[in-house]
């Protein structure tokens, strides 16, 4: 895969690709015809007003898509859950994951320590 992503074309086609998704499937996602899709890859549109709907679909963030700058996506581990989702779960819900995630962790740790001895 090409990873030169110097303008804007070239950041879409590459985080749509890394979606494994096509043209039109990101297309009707965004609300925006195929050829919409296309123009804005092969570089006709340099803007769009799809950014941020682009940036949500292909999981990168907004600002990276628009300029380049920073980072791809956002360091959140848990990729196949969107962030804001997590975040709207009620604090208690939150701490439950939150506890189950240190357990897992604390299990592996103590099946390699066993693993190792």
């Amino acid at each position: 895969m090409n990873t030169k992503t110097d303008s804007l074309g070239s950041r879409v086609l590459f985080a749509r690709k890394r979606a494994q998704m096509s043209q039109t499937a990101l297309a009707k996602k965004i609300g925006a015809s195929q050829g919409t899709v296309a123009h804005i890859e092969n570089g006709r549109n340099n803007e769009t007003k799809h950014i941020v709907e682009l940036a949500r679909v292909l999981r990168v963030r907004a600002e990276w898509l628009a300029t380049g700058e920073g980072e791809m996506v956002e360091n959140w581990p848990f990729p196949r859950v969107d962030k804001s989702d997590f975040e709207s779960l009620p604090t208690d819900v939150k701490e439950d994951i939150e506890d189950y995630i240190e357990m897992k962790i604390f299990k592996n740790k103590d099946i390699k320590s066993k693993s190792v001895a």
